[in-house]
């Protein structure tokens, strides 16, 4: 669910975010689940049907069913397309 503070939520309080050690993450840096504290690494903004991280302006991407999800160079590719439930307010 994308909450309002711009957090992906899982469930509850369960936010997918760039690891806290990628200052400057590059393209390929995996993301991972943890706990929701609303900081930067864990905001994304929606560009039409992608989900760019606020911190790094990368885009959520799925590289192959079963694989973890990383973050690529925002690009028209199918694997970097979302649907979403509306938003939490």
């Amino acid at each position: 669910m994308f909450a309002v503070d711009h957090t992906q939520r899982l469930q509850d309080n369960i936010c997918a975010w760039m690891p806290p050690a990628a200052v400057a993450p590059t393209a390929g840096t995996p993301v991972i689940v943890d706990s929701c504290s609303g900081n930067r690494q864990q905001q994304w903004s929606k560009v039409g049907t992608q989900l760019s991280n606020d911190m790094s302006g990368l885009c959520l991407t799925s590289s192959a069913a079963g694989e973890p999800l990383t973050t690529e160079k925002c690009k028209v590719a199918a694997n970097q397309n979302w649907r979403l439930p509306p938003s939490q307010h």
